[in-house]
């Protein structure tokens, strides 16, 4: 009996999960995720950008990775995107906010762009 592989369909919450794991698993969207997670408010691009020592399009595409997998949401101000964590979509994963909360804080930067 062959049990390396079997017929058997992939759910669509182990491809979903998956997915999930895939985007967190690199360390700077594993951090912008878990610093999301200790903010109220929504954060400005500008405000998480200053927060890492890389470009705007470097923050852009890791945000962008995050909101396909629907952990992040966005909500535009005026010329400003605001990205906060979607955290009916955290607590629907058993253990993602324990492990957000794991991750080690990201200093507040001094001054960003938008007020």
């Amino acid at each position: 009996m062959d049990l390396a592989h079997t017929d058997a369909p992939v759910s669509s919450g182990a491809d979903d999960l998956a997915a999930v794991l895939r985007a967190l698993g690199d360390p700077t969207r594993l951090r912008i995720a878990a610093m999301l997670d200790r903010e109220d408010e929504p954060l400005c691009v500008c405000h998480i950008e200053a927060r890492f020592h890389l470009s705007q399009p470097t923050i852009s595409h890791h945000l962008r990775v995050l909101r396909d997998v629907a952990l992040v949401t966005t909500e535009r101000r005026g010329t400003w995107i605001h990205y906060a964590l979607d955290r009916d979509r955290i607590a629907r994963i058993e253990g993602l906010a324990a492990l957000l909360r794991a991750v080690p804080g990201i200093p507040r930067p001094r001054k960003a762009c938008c007020p």
